[in-house]
């Protein structure tokens, strides 16, 4: 993403798919942005820190936008960044198989 993180309808995504011919820009537009959080210094917080308290507390009104797996890809994926950049080169995600239960 580039652009400014207070303006939705500012800069564009960039997305790369060697399987799709290369790279992609997704513009922003009307009905298009890209929302983030609630990045004011006054207030009580950005939403991600109001919902972590509240799941803290015991409330049952939270939002859990993803779980430990997600996470852990999430882990998983910025440890290939790293190796990429380090290396210059395209590399595969170490994905290790999970098992999360039922």
């Amino acid at each position: 993403y580039s652009g400014d993180d207070k303006d939705e309808l500012s800069g564009k995504l960039e997305f790369r798919d060697n399987d799709a011919g290369g790279k992609i820009d997704l513009p922003c537009g009307p009905n298009v942005g890209f929302h983030f959080e609630n990045t004011e210094t006054g207030g009580s917080g950005p939403e991600s820190l109001q919902s972590f308290i509240h799941a803290c507390i015991g409330s049952d009104e939270y939002y859990a936008g993803s779980n430990a797996l997600d996470g852990f890809r999430t882990i998983q994926t910025m440890e290939a960044m790293y190796r990429s950049n380090a290396s210059h080169q395209f590399v595969d995600v170490a994905y290790q198989k999970v098992d999360v239960g039922t």
